[in-house]
């Protein structure tokens, strides 16, 4: 499945809560990488929320990373 992810422009007020790194196969939310980016419900439809999560290494929370 590949799920295009549309973001938003980055908030210096909000800092803390949009920094995200790649970590193992994740998309962590940093410096605790416990919230990790996860499709919501493991829907594998066009369209689907992605939310963040707790960690649970099930495979709604893995991700392929691709700069452009």
């Amino acid at each position: 499945m590949i799920v295009e992810i549309v973001m938003h422009p980055f908030d210096v007020g909000r800092a803390s809560s949009q920094s995200w790194v790649v970590h193992g196969g994740y998309v962590a939310l940093d410096p605790t990488k416990t919230k990790v980016l996860d499709i919501v419900g493991s829907n594998p439809d066009n369209g689907a929320k992605v939310c963040a999560w707790e960690a649970h290494g099930k495979p709604n929370q893995k991700w392929i990373v691709e700069f452009a």
